[in-house]
């Protein structure tokens, strides 16, 4: 009688060989100069407040519907482009109130 042996195909070789190597190759931890030390990194979505976060979507909508009114001749002088401006101007300054706010909490100044 002839034996039955379960076929191995390639996927399993090579998943034993990335386990092998993930257990001998140095980690994130032992190398580079932080030494896997992690760095706060900035998020502006999860720095805001829903509040905001609303005042945010809204505000970016109104600048395309102010851009939507602009005249085809002379338009950058219309009242639409500079009511989109004034908008883009408190959206700016919302970010950088967010980030300092952030920064702050964080002990980064």
């Amino acid at each position: 009688k002839k034996e039955i042996r379960p076929r191995r195909n390639r996927q399993d070789t090579w998943t034993t060989v990335s386990i092998l190597t993930s257990l001998t190759a140095p980690t994130l931890a032992t190398m580079g100069k932080g030494k896997g030390q992690k760095v706060m990194d900035f998020d502006l979505a999860t720095a805001m407040t829903k509040k905001e976060n609303r005042k945010l979507t809204k505000m970016e909508c109104m600048v395309n519907y102010h851009l939507a009114r602009v005249p085809f001749w002379n338009g950058k002088e219309s009242v639409a482009m500079a009511n989109a401006e004034k908008t883009r101007e408190m959206i700016a300054s919302l970010k950088t109130k967010v980030k300092n706010r952030w920064e702050e909490q964080n002990g980064i100044y």
